[in-house]
């Protein structure tokens, strides 16, 4: 059982890293944190919640002593063959105790979900958490035949329950009332003998599908400034559809520093963290149903740490080179993470500090 994880245990992850538990520690809000070294150098803590479930979906193995590493990867890449999901998520470089980003993925029920905490150090990483556990709960106990009528009882059950949930918590630490969170959930379906997918989504966090051919479509639409001044006319849809594709591969400003920063673009670049809509703003999240194409491989769901880190072209090729969900994950989270640690310069202007979190359910 993952919760039996001892100090001075190994395990080896599918990515070739070991990692030895140094010991553990205990957060004011009582959630016990798993302390680790890695063969990379790196140490850290994954709250134990997580480190269980990176156990479950075989991310990690342990290896047990009088096993060698070696075979331990035998082990651990039959299980990730067969392993229909995969996520890698890392906390803030800003915060590195504390990740707020929560998700899900769950293969056999085929849904995934990931959740920003949105409130800095007042309840975010509770927000993401609690809707991440009322989707869980909603979407896993819909039967395997589930309708649109119960698909939509199952939407409501998740927004009500959700916020219920963090009015109870408010209610008991007055200093988190502004806590709220953004979440992009995806749910497959089958209709009329077709594959469906249900898209419930608020906030900035994004969900792709990817095809087989490596190319990513988004699926959802970031509540941001920018959509917000096309919806009250301040700006034309096409315009605002020229800005959105501008902003997924602005990177280099070099060329032009002054004329760029005087824009309309880099406006809209600087408020890229203001969230318009959460899942406890009162606004209605979005609410779609989508045909799933027959080579779609893969649906994508990432935190903004991913995408404001990365542009889209890097996403793109990420998806087309890595050829197992778990490879695409962890190259997408390291490589944000990276991005989000070195220094903004007019060369490289999409740096920005963030939990990093991304998850793929194979279709």
């Amino acid at each position: 059982m993952a919760a039996s994880t001892k100090t001075g245990e190994t395990y080896l992850s599918n990515s070739g890293i070991t990692y030895e538990i140094t010991g553990f520690t205990v957060k004011p809000d009582g959630r016990r944190l798993v302390l680790y070294k890695g063969s990379d150098g790196r140490k850290g803590n994954y709250s134990e919640e997580r480190w269980n479930e990176y156990i479950r979906e075989g991310r990690v193995a342990l290896v047990p002593t009088e096993t060698s590493t070696a075979e331990a990867a035998v082990d651990l890449g039959e299980k990730a063959a067969v392993s229909k999901g995969a996520f890698a998520t890392e906390a803030s470089i800003m915060h590195p105790d504390v990740n707020q980003d929560s998700l899900v993925v769950d293969a056999e029920n085929r849904f995934i979900g990931v959740f920003d905490g949105v409130g800095g150090e007042y309840g975010g990483d509770v927000a993401s958490r609690i809707a991440m556990e009322q989707a869980r709960k909603a979407l896993s106990e819909l039967p395997k035949t589930a309708s649109r009528t119960e698909i939509h009882e199952a939407v409501n059950q998740i927004m009500t329950s959700t916020y219920a949930d963090m009015q109870a918590h408010i209610s008991s630490n007055p200093d988190h009332r502004k806590m709220a969170t953004t979440g992009s959930i995806a749910k497959i379906f089958e209709e009329d003998g077709k594959k469906r997918v249900l898209v419930l989504h608020a906030g900035d966090s994004r969900l792709y599908i990817v095809r087989k051919n490596g190319t990513v479509h988004q699926i959802t639409r970031d509540h941001s400034k920018l959509l917000k001044d096309v919806e009250q006319g301040k700006i034309t849809a096409e315009q605002g559809a020229k800005l959105m594709r501008e902003l997924e591969y602005i990177q280099d400003i070099s060329s032009d520093p002054e004329g760029i920063k005087k824009s309309e673009l880099w406006k809209y670049f600087e408020d890229r963290n203001e969230v318009t809509r959460t899942f406890a703003s009162g606004e209605a999240p979005d609410y779609n149903f989508y045909d799933l194409p027959d080579d779609v491989r893969y649906i994508l769901a990432t935190s903004d740490g991913v995408h404001d880190n990365l542009t889209k072209d890097m996403i793109e090729f990420a998806c087309a080179a890595m050829p197992t969900p778990h490879e695409l994950t962890d190259w997408l989270v390291q490589e944000a993470k990276a991005k989000s640690s070195q220094p903004r310069t007019n060369t490289n202007i999409r740096v920005k500090p963030d939990d990093i979190t991304a998850a793929v359910l194979v279709v």
